[in-house]
């Protein structure tokens, strides 16, 4: 197993999750950190204990004995800088997504890795999200034909997955009887692991209630019945309920 030094550049919530994972990675010879707030970088330092700490990334990228670096700072504008500076330090690359806020920029960082012979990844870990793996295997294999638009949400609701759906049925090109398969076609079938999940989160959500309530509510005055249709009680039970032990019940006159 080859081992090699690491630096993170930015630990907030991602790169502190990374720096966990990276410390006790075996792969991991020494691990470096770099953050600009400095009772973050000593949080972390405290949890991690890393080979070395400093508010500069200049600190990282010049060490000639890191040979990797990932790069998980914020804002996502700074994402294009720190990667270029990386590559031109001779360090393999790990970036957050995005790599970059253009495609001009994307593109050069590509072929300055590609000219430098370095590794340059991003850090698109939903790509081993099962539905997205669905729809590689459909762009890949032509299954939806030829994509012209896309949406992807990790919180889409099922109320508007169908209005996206029903959209897409109306356009011009299903509308004409056009053959091909279509996003629609794909939309239930990807969506469908998503919608059993909310099922069962609405059903965990229901039986926590049910848990919850008590048999009887104190607030039911015993006027409704389970369909929660109001039915006449007859006066003297009622009476009876409000004054307990009370004879007034008897000669009270009876309802229907």
């Amino acid at each position: 197993m080859q081992q090699f030094e690491l630096g993170i550049i930015g630990i907030g919530y991602i790169g502190g999750i990374r720096a966990v994972a990276c410390a006790d990675s075996p792969q991991v010879s020494a691990l470096h950190i770099a953050e600009n707030r400095p009772e973050r970088l000593n949080e972390v330092k405290r949890d991690i204990s890393p080979a070395s700490a400093t508010s500069d990334y200049r600190d990282i990228l010049r060490n000639p004995d890191i040979k990797a670096v990932m790069i998980c700072s914020t804002p996502e504008g700074t994402h294009y800088t720190f990667t270029k500076e990386a590559l031109l330090a001779d360090k393999h690359v790990f970036v957050e997504k995005p790599l970059a806020q253009t495609t001009a920029e994307a593109d050069e960082l590509i072929e300055l890795a590609e000219q430098r012979k370095l590794k340059l990844t991003v850090g698109y870990t939903q790509r081993f999200n099962p539905r997205f793996a669905y729809i590689r295997k459909c762009l890949r294999e032509g299954i939806i034909g030829e994509p012209v638009t896309c949406l992807i949400s990790r919180q889409i609701t099922l109320k508007m997955g169908k209005k996206i759906t029903s959209r897409f049925k109306a356009s011009p090109a299903v509308m004409e009887g056009d053959a091909r398969p279509r996003l629609p076609d794909v939309v239930p079938a990807a969506a469908q692991a998503h919608q059993g999940l909310l099922a069962d989160r609405r059903k965990a959500a229901q039986a926590e209630r049910r848990i919850a309530r008590p048999s009887v509510d104190p607030r039911d005055d015993g006027r409704r019945d389970h369909g929660h249709r109001r039915r006449r009680l007859d006066p003297a039970v009622r009476l009876q309920q409000l004054f307990p032990g009370d004879d007034r019940g008897s000669s009270a006159p009876k309802g229907p």
